[in-house]
């Protein structure tokens, strides 16, 4: 089951050891329950408006998820989901989803998702809902995208919340953990290295491998099914399951962009240092004026403390609040205290800033 302090490392690793991959070989797990809408797509990238009575806030919330996993972590299933605690909360919630690069979306790079796909979807939402600026909630990839989108266009970010998102990449004293910290910083590293022949990142292969093998042996053993159905009738199996799935579930990524992300940022740490560029303009953390709110997880080795502990430097900002939970980077968004430490906090944070 979620745990509050798990990581997707520790997940995958009980999903193997557990057999949870032949309950899921068995039937996909049910996920993103909430209904919603497409608005708008360019490309690959799409924006979607959860069905929601009429809300009591004024400000939009736009949730902006990283490109590297699939979105629906944040509306995992009924009691662990952002989404779902966003809309009790009495607020409008749209989510971007950056959806499958093809072959032809390869030279797709960080300008062209920050200041032409993100542009574009704050001008539909503050459209379509006569706000003139927003709320951005970005998580992981995402939050650093929401933080230089702030930065670029600090008149449409009314509030930033920076959900377990790394700023300061490579600080000078990093702690030993971090997924990609201490090998980033090796230069003889080569982001290319992980491009297929498109010229794109390929999907999440090994998870579906595992999954392909696995298919023969729950169609053999029928009692799976039922154990899958067992797991699926409380809402911690089905957060287990739903987590389970999502974790080797990676969409192909924009080669353009995971180089630009990996260089940029790992290996060269530009955001920090006021050298990260996107078009023509230069990213300054300085220019962020939005109210912000920082969440990072205590236990979190994906996005360990010490890379969002530079988020506290925007010196513009009207106003900037932190939680720090005890918890890592999965169970702090759909773990069994994800309520009381994150979704509960975030609400009042939120709600007394967008009325």
């Amino acid at each position: 089951m979620v745990q509050p302090d798990d990581n997707p490392f520790s997940v995958r690793a009980r999903k193997y050891l557990t057999g949870t991959h032949l309950l899921l070989a068995a039937g996909a797990a049910e996920v993103a329950p909430t209904p919603r809408e497409q608005i708008w797509q360019r490309g690959p990238v799409r924006l979607w408006r959860y069905t929601h009575d009429a809300g009591t806030h004024r400000s939009p919330v736009i949730l902006v998820y990283a490109m590297i996993l699939r979105p629906y972590i944040l509306d995992l299933v009924p009691g662990r989901s952002v989404v779902e605690s966003l809309l009790d909360a009495g607020h409008d919630v749209w989510l971007v989803d950056w959806g499958e690069p093809g072959p032809a979306d390869s030279g797709i790079g960080l300008d062209s998702y920050i200041d032409e796909y993100l542009r574009a979807v704050v001008a539909t939402v503050t459209e379509a809902t006569g706000s003139d600026a927003v709320t951005l909630l970005g998580h992981c990839q995402g939050g650093t995208f929401a933080a230089i989108y702030a930065a670029l266009h600090p008149d449409e970010v009314r509030n930033l919340i920076l959900l377990a998102a790394p700023i300061d990449f490579v600080p000078s004293r990093p702690s030993a953990v971090g997924s990609w910290s201490l090998w980033s910083r090796q230069r003889w590293y080569d982001p290319r290295a992980l491009l297929g022949p498109n010229g794109n990142v390929p999907a999440h292969l090994p998870g579906r491998a595992v999954a392909a093998w696995s298919a023969p042996v729950a169609i053999a053993a029928p009692w799976l099914g039922s154990l899958r159905a067992r797991m699926a009738a409380s809402e911690e199996g089905r957060a287990w399951l739903g987590a389970c799935q999502w974790v080797d579930d990676s969409p192909p990524l924009s080669g353009t962009a995971w180089v630009q992300w990996l260089a940029g940022c790992y290996q060269r740490n530009d955001l920090v240092h006021g050298r990260m560029r996107i078009g023509d303009r230069q990213v300054l953390l300085d220019h962020i004026t939005a109210d912000v709110l920082k969440i990072s997880g205590r236990r979190d080795v994906v996005t360990p403390p010490h890379q969002t502990a530079r988020a506290t430097h925007m010196p513009a900002a009207r106003g900037f609040t932190t939680v720090d939970a005890p918890a890592g980077h999965v169970g702090l968004i759909v773990g069994p205290t994800a309520r009381t430490t994150m979704f509960e906090p975030m609400a009042r944070w939120l709600g007394a800033r967008s009325t």
